[in-house]
């Protein structure tokens, strides 16, 4: 069983995968995320990704993602504490996971509204992942990146198989609204570059506890 904070961050991982056209530097993405229809839920994320690399910062916390090491710290910085997480469970049921991603059923709306600067098609879930509704707007600006793709596969479960298989779509989800039970959570991009990452982005801290 996952926990709240572990669904938030599957997904606002629908914004975390990227096209980049050229492969070099780094790719900074802003996105805005929420929960429920207050405005006051309302966070800024700022998703920096590399070679291998990838750092989600937000306003109370970091995640910091070694790829090449199937390895996720979530970094409390206040606390100077670190936790640690492999994405190499070998208890892992990657079969049970292609199965629910192929199950997974999305219908097009045929509408296409704009979010941001981008014009969208929205497509709603009509099936395969019991206890997730969702809506998502994808736009064909953008298309999937094979290694970012892999950094959601290595997280996703079973139970969130709608959100990797948004992925089968085409295109980049630039916007989503989803609902798991009592959980509302809504993310949108706003802005995306190539730019150099400040030094330290992607390193866990020295000195802090829990990170050896």
């Amino acid at each position: 069983m996952y926990s709240i904070s572990s669904r938030r961050i599957f997904a606002s991982s629908l914004l975390t995968i990227l096209w980049v056209p050229v492969a070099l530097g780094d790719t900074l993405m802003v996105i805005r995320e929420g929960s429920g229809a207050s405005a006051d839920s309302t966070s800024t994320v700022r998703f920096w990704s590399g070679e291998n690399r990838i750092a989600r910062i937000d306003d109370n916390s970091r995640m910091i993602g070694d790829l090449a090491a199937g390895m996720l710290y979530i970094v409390d910085d206040q606390a100077r504490t670190c936790h640690g997480v492999s994405t190499r469970d070998v208890d892992r049921d990657l079969p049970a996971l292609q199965k629910a991603v192929e199950a997974v059923q999305f219908r097009k709306t045929g509408k296409s509204e704009a979010v941001g600067p981008w014009q969208a098609e929205v497509h709603e879930l009509t099936g395969g992942n019991d206890g997730i509704e969702m809506v998502v707007w994808i736009t064909g600006e953008f298309d999937v990146d094979p290694i970012q793709r892999a950094y959601m596969e290595s997280v996703a479960t079973p139970e969130s198989a709608a959100m990797l298989a948004v992925y089968d779509l085409g295109g980049f989800p630039v916007r989503s609204e989803i609902q798991m039970g009592p959980i509302q959570m809504w993310t949108e991009l706003e802005s995306i570059e190539q730019k150099a990452a400040p030094a330290g982005t992607y390193e866990v801290p020295a000195g802090y506890s829990g990170c050896e």
